[in-house]
């Protein structure tokens, strides 16, 4: 199904870090006008295609390969500050990564505008997780169709490829 319409977007500037906490508190939303829902997000700087990165539940961590990742408790106690979590550990041999998921996508926001992250000495690097689709599982309609919908809820913690 094709929208005659363009899809129409606007920016409310808040005067407090309080009153936008308030906005984006999950249970207020979501906000409808006039029949139709608004999907609100936080400003947040760019991280290259916000086309998909829009309602991401999932952040992808790592360390350098210079130190050792902390452990998951952890990854959990350090990110759990914004909200609960899930997290994924890579169990490979040398790996320096995880996957930290979380209920509200705000969450997501709220940590990459705390960046730096540090635990116990350790710099981590944090980005939203995107998960690509294979070419052979959608096609180019059914990706547009599921751009222009409400972003899909992630179950569970995605996990890393063996």
């Amino acid at each position: 199904m094709f929208c005659t319409e363009p899809p129409l977007h606007g920016l409310a500037e808040l005067v407090s870090l309080a009153s936008v906490n308030q906005l984006m508190n999950s249970a207020n939303r979501p906000y409808m006008l006039n029949g139709h829902e608004i999907r609100i997000f936080r400003s947040i700087p760019r991280e290259g295609n916000m086309r998909f990165g829009m309602g991401v539940l999932t952040l992808y961590v790592r360390s350098s390969p210079d130190f050792t990742m902390p452990e998951a408790h952890e990854l959990s106690s350090h990110f759990g500050q914004w909200g609960e979590v899930q997290v994924g550990m890579d169990h490979r041999k040398n790996a320096h990564t995880a996957l930290i998921t979380y209920q509200d996508y705000d969450c997501v926001d709220q940590v990459l505008l705390a960046r730096p992250h540090v635990i116990q000495g350790v710099e981590l690097t944090v980005s939203k997780y995107i998960q690509r689709a294979s070419p052979n599982v959608l096609g180019p309609q059914q990706v547009d169709e599921n751009l222009s919908s409400q972003p899909p809820r992630q179950q569970g913690v995605p996990e890393f490829r063996q």
